[in-house]
């Protein structure tokens, strides 16, 4: 019995990772809560009925809406969007666009360019060290 001894599960702190969890802890009725955990995929209640979180999603609710709600007060209609090549960022880039041109803002995007590689780059004595992060 896989869940005799566990109550809740507390985590995880990437989206990816919850979703990961949340499937096996939703299987076995085990509710889990995440503090940080963001993607609005994790809304889904009957993908992931026993997840909950401390940190709005990344939607109207959460920093999409409020992106979306600040450049409507600076009356700006259209923009181009750039963005690196995380999962975290794609989910951004997609809530951002469903919200922005959905018939109620109304707004268009041009340009949107090549995700650009996430690489962390740090200069040790003539040596160049790359570290991309697990988790977004």
């Amino acid at each position: 019995d896989w869940n005799a001894n566990i109550h809740a599960i507390l985590g995880c702190r990437c989206s990816s990772a919850s979703m990961a969890v949340a499937n096996i802890a939703g299987l076995e009725g085990v509710p889990q809560l995440s503090p940080v955990s963001t993607s609005a995929q994790l809304s889904d209640t009957e993908r992931f009925p026993y997840f909950s979180r401390l940190a709005a999603p990344d939607d109207a609710r959460g920093q999409v809406g409020a992106l979306v709600a600040m450049l409507q007060d600076y009356g700006w209609k259209h923009l181009n969007m750039i963005r690196t090549n995380t999962d975290y960022s794609a989910g951004l880039a997609n809530e951002f666009r469903s919200i922005w041109e959905s018939a109620e803002v109304g707004g268009t995007i041009g340009h949107e360019g090549t995700p650009i590689d996430l690489v962390t780059r740090a200069d040790t004595g003539g040596k160049t060290v790359n570290a991309t992060a697990a988790c977004e």
